[in-house]
C-alpha cells in the first residue's frame, strides 16, 4: 500500500507520509515489554539518595536467588559485621551496612550505597525515639575531622547523621582511635578497633553491588518513551488519549505505533483512525504551556504550519475560544488540495494544565461530515472537563496551577545514565 493513502484511498496530509497506513494499525500499541527484574544483589539502580534505615546486624543478601550471593555481601571483618541489604519494598539492593555493638550497651553502624552516600547510625534500645525529630549532631574523629550535621531518630533506637559523600571522615574513620559522636541524647564516645577491615569490607560490599547494576542495566535495553507519551517524547500518553477518544463517544479507535510517525514541519505526537473504514484519521500536536492563555496565537500558528504543507485552495475558519481560567478550547475548520483530491479537517485546539494540544480529524471533502462529528464530539467532552476543573478549583479556592518549564527541545529518545559520583578511597589504617 501507499504510504500516503489510507485502506480507502484517502490522500493523507504529509504527516502520515513516511510512516505506515493507519488502517492496518487498528489497534492500540501494546505496552512496552517489562524488563525483568534482576536478582536483588544486581537489581535496577538504588535510588540516588535512600532514606536512612535502622542498622541491621548482619544481614546478607536477599534470599531466593538461585546463585548464592558474592562472598563480598556477607561482612564479617575484625568485630564489624554486616553485608548487602534489600529495599523491604521490592526486596532489590539498597545497600550494604556494618555495625559493631559496644560494651555500654551502644552499636555504631555505618552505611554506604551506590552513589557513596554515606551515613552513620548510633543505635541504644531503650532510647525511645519519636521518627522524624530533626536535629543538630557532631561527629568527631581524633583531631583528623569535626563537623556538625544533621541527625534523624529512624527508629525508636536508632539515631542517623546523612553525612553524603564524605571521603575524609571515611578515611578518618579508617585510620583513626575513636570517634566521638554528639546526640541529643548525648556524647558518646566509640574507640574504632578494626575500623580499617571494617570499612575496607564495606567499600568491596558496595562496589561489587555497582558491578552487578552496571551488568544488569547494560543486558536491559532501554524503554522508548515514544511508546507511552508519543512521537515527540513528551506530551499525553497513548492510554490518556485513548480513554479521552473514547470517553467523546469516538468508535473503533485505533492508535498507531508513535514510534513509527515522521519527524515533520506538523511534529505530529499520536495518530489515529476511527472506525474501520478508514475514511476519518485524527492526529495531535503538543506544545508545553507558559503562564498565559495565547490558545487564539497556538491556532493560529498551527493553521500556518498546516498551510505550509498543503497550500493549495487553503481555504480556513475558526470560532472564537471559550475560555476557563487557565483553560481553553477553540474549534476551526479547513480544507485543501493535495495529491489532486480535496481534502477537508476539523481542529480543535485545547490548553490544559500541561499543554497547547491540536486535535484534529481528516477526510475527503466528500466524508467531511465524519471529520466534523469527530472533532465536535472531542471539542464538547475536553470543554465540559475543562469546564468542571475550573468549578471545582473557584470553589475550593485554589490558585491557577502554575505552568512547568518548557523543555528547550524535546527529550532525546532513551535514558541519560547518572552522572559518576566520586568513590571514597580505600580505606587504610587500624
Amino acid at each position: 500500500m501507499n504510504l500516503s493513502t489510507l485502506r480507502a484511498g484517502v490522500a493523507l496530509l504529509p504527516l502520515l507520509f513516511a510512516a505506515p497506513a493507519i488502517a492496518q494499525q487498528a489497534a492500540p500499541p501494546a505496552p512496552p515489554a517489562k524488563p525483568a527484574e534482576a536478582p536483588a544483589t544486581s537489581a535496577a539502580p538504588a535510588p540516588a539518595a535512600p532514606a536512612p534505615a535502622a542498622p541491621q546486624q548482619g544481614q546478607a543478601a536477599p534470599q531466593g536467588q538461585q546463585a548464592p550471593p558474592p562472598k563480598e555481601f556477607v561482612i564479617d571483618a575484625n568485630g564489624w559485621k554486616g553485608g548487602a541489604v534489600p529495599n523491604p519494598q521490592n526486596q532489590q539492593f539498597s545497600h550494604c551496612d556494618i555495625s559493631k555493638p559496644y560494651d555500654n550497651g551502644m552499636t555504631l553502624a555505618f552505611t554506604l550505597n551506590p552513589n557513596f552516600l554515606f551515613n552513620v547510625a548510633v543505635v541504644k534500645q531503650n532510647w525511645g525515639l519519636k521518627e522524624g525529630e530533626k536535629a543538630k549532631g557532631r561527629i568527631r574523629v581524633d583531631s583528623a575531622y569535626d563537623k556538625q550535621v544533621d541527625i534523624v531518630p529512624v527508629s525508636p533506637v536508632a539515631y542517623v547523621l546523612p553525612v553524603g559523600q564524605d571521603g575524609d571522615l571515611f578515611q578518618a574513620l579508617a585510620k583513626g582511635s575513636k570517634a566521638i559522636v554528639t546526640t541529643p541524647k548525648g556524647e558518646f564516645t566509640f574507640p574504632l578497633t578494626g575500623t580499617g577491615a571494617g570499612l575496607t569490607a564495606l567499600k568491596n560490599c558496595i562496589d561489587t553491588a555497582r558491578g552487578l547494576i552496571a551488568k544488569a542495566q547494560a543486558a536491559t535495553p532501554q524503554a522508548d518513551p515514544r511508546t507511552l507519551v508519543g512521537a515527540q517524547g513528551f506530551g499525553m500518553p497513548v492510554g490518556a488519549l485513548q480513554d479521552i477518544l473514547n470517553s467523546a463517544g469516538l468508535k473503533e479507535v485505533g492508535i498507531a505505533d508513535p514510534r513509527k510517525l515522521p519527524r515533520d514541519p506538523l511534529q505530529i505526537n499520536q495518530a489515529w483512525q476511527v472506525g474501520t473504514d478508514g475514511k476519518v484519521v485524527g492526529g495531535l500536536h503538543q506544545e508545553p504551556r507558559g503562564d498565559a492563555v495565547e490558545i487564539d496565537q497556538f491556532a493560529k500558528r498551527y493553521l500556518e504550519i498546516m498551510k505550509s504543507v498543503c497550500g493549495t485552495d487553503w481555504q480556513s475558519s475558526d470560532q472564537p475560544a471559550a475560555i476557563e481560567g487557565p483553560y481553553a478550547v477553540k474549534r476551526a475548520e479547513l480544507s485543501c488540495t493535495m495529491n489532486q483530491q480535496k481534502i477537508a479537517a476539523a481542529l480543535v485546539f485545547t490548553l490544559d494544565d500541561n499543554y497547547y494540544s491540536a486535535f484534529f480529524h481528516q477526510t475527503l471533502e466528500s466524508d467531511k461530515a465524519l471529520a466534523e462529528d469527530a472533532s465536535n464530539k472531542l471539542a464538547t467532552f475536553i470543554q465540559a472537563q475543562m469546564a468542571e476543573v475550573e468549578k471545582q478549583r473557584q470553589e475550593s479556592g485554589q490558585a491557577a496551577p502554575a505552568a512547568p518549564a518548557a523543555p528547550a527541545t524535546p527529550p532525546a529518545e532513551g535514558t541519560q545514565p547518572p552522572a559518576a559520583t566520586p568513590a571514597p578511597a580505600a580505606p587504610t589504617g587500624n
